[in-house]
This record gives structure tokens, sequence and C-alpha cells, in this order.
């Protein structure tokens, strides 16, 4: 059923957000809080828009647990709204973000401010990112700061 809950649930499906009806189909369940532990969208053309609207959806976030947004294209404004959504999300544990070439410095300083004040993030997974030396230098001395991340 739709309104499952759990991992197996989403694993059985692979929830792989493609396609923007798929992408806008999540968001609204989100929205509905019919969310599992699991939002997939690696290797999907998610726009900053899009994130956006989840990040903003996710502000009452209390059952997210891992965020994978590989390969989605995801630029600076994308990167804001995000990282706005986690400063003060205190349930996502798990969040990947390689291989999206369009964050930049720019949205790598962003990342890095969300990781000073997040307390949930363990697990982070951030490379083939192209944020260069300004993003690196940020995001390092954020990780320094940030006592829950054990995994980079």
């Amino acid at each position: 059923s739709t309104q499952s809950t759990g991992l197996l649930h989403l694993v059985s499906e692979r929830m792989y957000a493609t396609t923007k009806e798929r992408i806008e189909q999540q968001i609204k369940e989100v929205e509905g809080n019919l969310v599992r532990e699991l939002i997939d969208f690696n290797g999907a053309n998610v726009s900053d828009a899009a994130i956006s609207h989840l990040s903003k959806a996710l502000q009452n976030n209390t059952s997210l647990v891992h965020l994978d947004l590989i390969k989605t294209k995801m630029g600076p404004n994308g990167a804001k709204s995000l990282a706005e959504m986690l400063c003060t999300d205190g349930y996502i544990k798990q969040l990947r973000l390689s291989e999206n070439e369009d964050l930049g410095p720019k949205g790598a300083s962003h990342i890095a401010a969300a990781l000073e004040k997040n307390t949930s993030i363990t697990w982070l997974q951030l490379d083939h990112n192209k944020i260069g030396d300004e993003g690196a230098y940020k995001l390092l001395k954020a990780i320094e700061k940030n006592t829950r991340l054990t995994q980079l």
C-alpha cells in the first residue's frame, strides 16, 4: 500500500525518482507525512526548485533518516534550500550529495554552514563535486566543528 512505512517497503519499490512526476509524487508524500525512512533521487534530474520544495516539506520531518541526492544536478540554490532545512532537522542521519558538479564553491559553503548547526547527520557523502579550494576549506572547518559526523 502507498501508506506502508519502513525501509523494507521502499527497497522493494526502489523508489527511484527518475521522472518529474515521480519526484513530485515523493514530495507530496513528504508533505502528507507519508515519508518512510529513505528518499532516493539518485541520478534524477532534480531542479533546484524541486529541491527547495522538498526542503520546505521536510521542515517537519520526523521519519526520514536517509536522503540520497547523488547526481541530481543540484546547484547552489538547491544547496541553500537544503542547508536551511538541515540547520534545524534532527532526524536525517545519512546524506548523500556526491556527483553534483553544479554545486560549486557557493553550494559547498551552504552545506558547510548547515553542518555547523546540524546535530543528526552522522554520515555524509560529498565526493566528485566541483567545489574548489574555497568550498573545500569551508567544509573542512564545518566538519571540525561538527561532533556528530563520523563518516565522510
